[in-house]
């Protein structure tokens, strides 16, 4: 397949820090980062102050180099889908946009309290919203033909598995087939972005040099800020009904989008 322009969103990977990266986006403090794969270097980091609050301003500039308006993008592994209807409103609307899920509507509406109500929403301005999708046989899916950014946020098997060994490599696997899977999906200058939370078990999962094993090249690193998604809840795999989504472990340890 060759050497693909891509874009990896990773949190809690620690690969090696390169010296160059794409402008217009800062450092954020406690914030995730953000990988982008690509074949030649990036330009020099452009760095910004630190603030808490993101203006309007930051936001339509982050929003405009990874999810330019009118680019098709399709989010695999979607929660409670607060992140999709975060871009929708980004974006002023939801049309390019598809999200998907494992889950089916009955386990949805188990897990997640808004999920339901953050997909209406989502449906109403264009996008269009696929339930039991598997993460790593998206090729496979006639639906899912056309796109040019498949981004994967904070993926987790949600089988509590103890074991820090086999909980690795379980999810080094999962990894690897998604990768090898979405990268059918784009075209040469497409991108794969993959968020992670900071520290272990993630670091241990090594998503950039699973990534470079799929023929991928990373193209940059960004943080991930949930600021940056009005409305967005991080939820766990596993779901608990009553919780309306949590950012405060992201704040507290950060992110990388790969």
């Amino acid at each position: 397949m060759g050497k693909r322009g891509l874009s990896a969103l990773a949190k809690g990977l620690q690969g090696k820090k390169s010296k160059k990266q794409t402008p217009g986006i800062g450092k954020l403090k406690g914030a995730a980062k953000m990988l982008i794969y690509k074949e030649k270097p990036a330009a020099k980091e452009v760095k910004k102050a630190v603030k808490k609050k993101v203006s309007k301003k930051e936001r339509n500039v982050f929003k405009g180099q990874l999810y330019p308006d009118g680019r098709k993008l399709l989010l695999v592994g979607e929660g409670d889908f607060s992140f999709c209807r975060s871009l929708v409103r980004l974006r002023g609307n939801g049309y390019g946009i598809v999200a998907t899920c494992l889950d089916s509507k009955q386990q949805l509406e188990k897990k997640y309290k808004h999920a339901l109500q953050n997909i209406a929403e989502s449906e109403e301005e264009g996008a269009v919203v696929l339930m039991g999708v598997d993460g790593t046989q998206l090729h496979t899916n006639p639906s899912l033909a056309e796109t040019e950014t498949v981004i994967f946020n904070f993926p987790h098997l949600g089988c509590g598995v103890k074991d820090k060994a086999r909980n690795v490599a379980m999810h080094r696997k999962l990894m690897v087939d998604f990768f090898n899977s979405a990268k059918q999906l784009i075209p040469h200058d497409g991108e794969i972005h993959v968020s992670l939370k900071r520290g272990e078990p993630y670091d241990s999962w090594e998503i950039a040099k699973l990534a470079r094993d799929a023929e991928l090249v990373r193209k940059t690193t960004h943080h991930f800020e949930p600021a940056m998604f009005p409305g967005y809840a991080h939820c766990k795999t596993a779901g608990t009904f009553s919780e309306a989504g949590d950012n405060s472990i992201i704040n507290k340890y950060g992110a990388r989008i790969w």
